[in-house]
């Protein structure tokens, strides 16, 4: 009689470390992967997004800026900021996501310049997955030396 409760009890483990495996161990290592890359593809927004804010402050008109103290753009300035951000979006662009540069602004009280950049990274991630836009703010200050 022994022997029957035992046979039902390695049964019972086999089903045991099934349902772990299901509903445990995989989801884990899926959440790890797809986590690993959202946050890869988060980066390489935010870097995008830096380089056209730097570009972004290369667009500033000196003279009137050394007139007046008030951050012009030459009118170039989205141009600029779409190529440097094209360029540093390493991991993004050879996966088909583009990088685009939705708004550049200006805040006058810190002199910085401020560009936001947007990415649709849905097709990073498999088909179930709802749609997954990124966007990230890049800022760069406005630094003119005066002789």
């Amino acid at each position: 009689m022994q022997r029957s409760s035992r046979h039902n009890e390695e049964g019972f483990a086999l089903v045991w470390w099934a349902l772990f495996l299901g509903f445990v161990a995989f989801p884990l290592l899926v959440l790890t992967v797809e986590g690993g890359r959202y946050f890869r593809a988060a980066g390489d927004v935010q870097k995008a997004a830096d380089a056209a804010a730097e570009a972004a402050v290369r667009e500033v008109d000196i003279a009137h800026y050394l007139d007046s103290g008030e951050v012009r753009f030459s009118g170039n300035e989205y141009v600029l900021a779409q190529e440097y951000a094209d360029s540093n979006a390493s991991f993004l662009r050879p996966r088909g996501t583009d990088v685009v540069v939705v708004a550049i602004q200006v805040d006058e009280a810190d002199d910085t310049v401020l560009v936001t950049t947007r990415a649709d990274v849905t097709l990073l991630f498999p088909s179930i997955a709802p749609q997954i836009v990124i966007q990230r703010t890049g800022v760069a200050q406005v630094r003119i030396a005066t002789p």
